[in-house]
């Protein structure tokens, strides 16, 4: 997982309260904010997440060379293993070379994205904020 926005602590938190149901208030002090049932879904959660193998990538100014190199990391070390990458998300992606405009640079990074994709056979999830300036123009 790449997180371009999100700190990985703060994304783990994340995960674990919506694997186990707990408020996300909860997390910040759980020896005495948990319940007995707390505990027992927030050790279930903390087993799934670690099933996961996840790997979060926190740097906020990657580039698309940043992510492949990363992808091709991880395929080297877990070979047998199988991948989804998320990335959250494209606006913050760091540009290399000159676009005129920026959904021409936005069409660029997701062409890369899909031949990484192709080229190591693993799903990529793109994640992006778009804006509603259009539907209130309607």
């Amino acid at each position: 997982m790449f997180s371009l926005e999100m700190p990985e602590k703060q994304l783990a938190k994340r995960i674990l309260s919506t694997l186990s149901g707990i408020h996300g208030a909860k997390w910040k002090n759980p020896y005495r904010l948990f319940n007995e049932e707390d505990q027992r879904q927030a050790n279930h959660a903390l087993e799934t997440y670690y099933k996961w193998n996840l790997h979060i990538h926190e740097q906020s100014r990657q580039t698309i060379a940043d992510i492949r190199a990363q992808i091709q990391k991880t395929r080297r070390e877990f070979p047998t293993e199988d991948y989804l990458v998320v990335i959250d998300y494209l606006q913050l992606i760091a540009m290399t070379g000159k676009h005129d405009r920026h959904d021409l640079a936005i069409g660029s990074i997701t062409k890369e994205l899909k031949q990484i994709a192709k080229q190591y056979q693993v799903p990529i999830i793109l994640l992006s904020q778009l804006s509603r300036g259009v539907e209130q123009r309607i």
